[in-house]
């Protein structure tokens, strides 16, 4: 691909993590100004089983002109099983999940969890055909 096929199409990360998770380094904003930085258009932050972080990030990568997409990684077992299940399109004005996020270690997977992905996340692939 010549360099200017490479200069139109977006960088985009859809799995990060701040310092809000045990295994990032970065502030949510630190990170929205270094997806800027390194020519990321498109983001999500996924810190593990919170949310906390989620507001400073989206509002610091819109001063940026980075588009964000809220999300979150959840530390689930599924039998005798460690999963990381991905979430992306995450309500985070939903005190529920604010205050959850606290507690929310080695949660079961139960059938009742598994979901038609349209019917919960909606446009986000619409989203990301778009960009």
């Amino acid at each position: 691909m010549n360099g200017q096929a490479r200069g139109t199409l977006s960088q985009t990360d859809l799995h990060l993590h701040s310092s809000v998770s045990l295994d990032g380094e970065i502030s949510p904003r630190g990170l929205a100004e270094l997806c800027c930085q390194r020519g990321v258009t498109l983001a999500a932050l996924t810190d593990h089983n919170s949310i906390a972080g989620t507001e400073e990030f989206i509002w610091r990568s819109a001063q940026l002109g980075v588009r964000a997409i809220s999300g979150i990684e959840l530390d689930c077992t599924f039998g005798d099983r460690t999963l990381h299940v991905l979430g992306y399109g995450i309500h985070i004005a939903d005190m529920t999940l604010l205050v959850r996020g606290v507690r929310m270690e080695n949660y079961e997977i139960e059938d009742s969890m598994l979901f038609n992905r349209e019917t919960h996340f909606g446009s986000l692939g619409e989203l990301i055909d778009s960009v």
